[in-house]
């Protein structure tokens, strides 16, 4: 029984979730839908139309979900709400509020990022000056999930890059 006062999270890059479709993904639909977390972020979803996201929800028996075509986050506990806030233009950002239906804990804001492979598109989406207000810290209560494709160890050479990596640690 889960506990309701709590809410367990995880985060899963994927690499493409169309396979839990196929005969042969039906193995990986049912290990993500026995994992014992309320909330389960995905990346690299290649979740591209509402049909596809259906059918996702279907197969992994979600209780209620929010999806780009890049990344999605699913709840599996029936006592949680997810309300869409905004994606980014890309797909590679969704934000989405959480609530619990008794009201057992206060709205938590979930940020779920797919960043890119490649060098140049990470830098675009980190040089995107619609997506986050850099000078604001997020209000309220705020949890970043992702796949960031970023190597921490690395020297950042954009000065955007820098000021999003300041923003991301405010969380």
């Amino acid at each position: 029984m889960r506990d309701n006062s709590h809410v367990s999270l995880a985060s899963f890059n994927c690499r493409g979730l169309k396979k839990v479709l196929t005969n042969s993904g039906c193995s990986f639909s049912q290990i993500l839908r026995s994992v014992p977390y309320d909330l389960l972020a995905l990346q690299e979803t290649h979740a591209s139309t509402e049909q596809l996201q259906n059918s996702f929800n279907m197969i992994l028996q979600a209780s209620d979900s929010n999806w780009t075509h890049h990344c999605g986050l699913i709840s599996f506990n029936p006592s949680l709400s997810l309300l869409p806030l905004w994606s980014s233009i890309d797909g590679r950002i969704l934000a989405t509020t959480v609530t619990h239906n008794s009201n057992l804990f206060e709205p938590l804001t979930i940020y779920v990022i797919y960043a890119s492979a490649t060098s140049t598109a990470r830098l675009n989406l980190c040089e995107t000056n619609q997506l986050f207000q850099f000078h604001q810290t997020p209000e309220g209560r705020c949890i970043l999930m992702g796949d960031f494709n970023h190597n921490i160890h690395k020297s950042i050479r954009s000065d955007r890059a820098v000021e999003w990596q300041h923003w991301i640690h405010r969380f």
